[in-house]
């Protein structure tokens, strides 16, 4: 599997997210479970060696205690980086029913994009994260996600929203900025840095966007 790319092309959800990294139905019913369920498959999948799992899933947990990634719409995105990773991966998990995960909104959440990256995360991880977040500003998106029953179903979902990735992800990304603001900042990196917690965020105090 390869999720690298160049420097002029996105990483490709349906590669960061194949098949067998996909978990549909988890039963877990608290945060802390399914995320040590997810971390224990990216072992499973062969991501990481089974001695980092419980260290994966302490520093994760940590994060969360900074702020949930659960930025609303019935999704999240747990993640950390990893030293002995060099590239990107991530597993998914598909809850029904959603479960409680301190979202921004207070809404439970059914999705888990669990994504873990080297030590230099890669630019290109930005683009990952503002893409995933876009599901969620699409309820029609949201919907279909919603209604995968298998892997396979999840991945070509992942596929068409790879195809394009310029155009109306581009337009989606925009919708989801205030109209004073579409023609001044860029949305992508805007939707980014929303998904990271104000510690991480470069160059300090940038300002959050003013949802719709």
């Amino acid at each position: 599997m390869n999720v690298t790319s160049a420097s002029d092309s996105p990483v490709r959800l349906s590669d960061l997210f194949p098949p067998e990294a996909i978990r549909v139905g988890l039963e877990q019913h608290t945060k802390s479970e399914v995320i040590a369920e997810l971390a224990h498959h990216a072992v499973v999948v062969g991501h990481l060696p089974a001695r980092a799992e419980g260290l994966i899933v302490e520093a994760i947990l940590e994060r969360e205690r900074l702020g949930s990634t659960a930025l609303g719409h019935g999704i999240a995105f747990p993640h950390c980086r990893w030293r002995s990773l060099d590239r990107p991966v991530g597993v998914v998990g598909l809850l029904h029913p959603g479960i409680p995960f301190e979202a921004m909104d207070g809404q439970a959440v059914d999705a888990v994009f669990l994504t873990l990256t080297p030590p230099e995360e890669p630019a290109e991880f930005n683009d990952v994260l503002a893409r995933l977040v876009a599901i969620g500003r699409n309820e029609s998106r949201h919907l279909v996600l919603r209604g995968c029953q298998t892997a396979e179903q999840v991945v070509a979902f992942l596929a068409e929203l790879d195809q394009p990735v310029v155009g109306r992800l581009d337009e989606l990304a925009r919708m989801s900025l205030s109209r004073r603001d579409r023609e001044t900042r860029d949305p992508w990196r805007e939707l980014a840095i929303f998904a990271l917690t104000q510690e991480d965020r470069p160059g300090g105090d940038v300002p959050r966007p003013r949802w719709l």
